[in-house]
């Protein structure tokens, strides 16, 4: 007969958990620091009841870039979420000026040790707001997620997995795109046109 606790311990050993990203409201989302590395990415936000979520440009042949809605541009942050204990992912937008996240994030990330404080960060509509205190020396620092995350990430974990993917073609299909498509014509997510020309 299986012992339970053997399973439990084998699972959380084994499978790692999907990537998810830190989600920043007017409630603030507590963060440790561990690098500076981030990966750069071009984003549609797609409003599509069925996706309701930012998706990578699939780059040529891209339906929303075709309908003229340029991506925005992107860096992906691995940090520690205090709440979930996890390595998540901060999505911060490559523009810059006062409010904007990357602007603020600047001094925590050129302080001298970042990952010795936790950083509350929150937003009310496009303007951010962080305040950093001392992290309380008995907490738990997310050692444990950060050694998984960087393992998972030497074989090869993409920031950019925690959007759902999409190819040229799936984006086409979406209803709202599509009808949109259809009404300016001439877009074509293959080398074939859709009347087979």
């Amino acid at each position: 007969m299986p012992d339970l606790n053997a399973i439990l311990n084998a699972t959380d050993d084994n499978a790692s958990l999907p990537l998810r990203e830190v989600r920043l409201g007017k409630e603030p989302a507590l963060v440790l620091l561990f690098t500076s590395d981030v990966d750069e990415v071009k984003l549609h936000f797609e409003e599509d009841e069925t996706v309701r979520s930012y998706v990578p440009c699939p780059g040529d042949r891209c339906p929303r870039c075709f309908l003229g809605s340029a991506p925005g541009e992107f860096y992906l942050l691995p940090v520690v979420n205090i709440d979930s204990g996890d390595v998540e992912v901060l999505r911060i937008s490559a523009g810059r000026g006062p409010g904007a996240l990357l602007s603020l994030l600047r001094p925590h990330l050129q302080a001298p040790e970042p990952s010795q404080n936790v950083l509350s960060i929150s937003r009310n509509g496009s303007r951010y707001r962080i305040e950093s205190s001392k992290i309380s020396e008995h907490a738990d620092r997310g050692t444990r997620a950060i050694e998984s995350f960087l393992a998972e990430r030497a074989e090869g974990l993409q920031l950019v997995s925690v959007f759902p993917a999409l190819t040229a073609a799936e984006m086409s299909e979406l209803p709202r795109t599509a009808r949109k498509l259809e009404a300016v014509g001439g877009y074509r997510s293959t080398g074939v046109a859709r009347d087979g020309r």
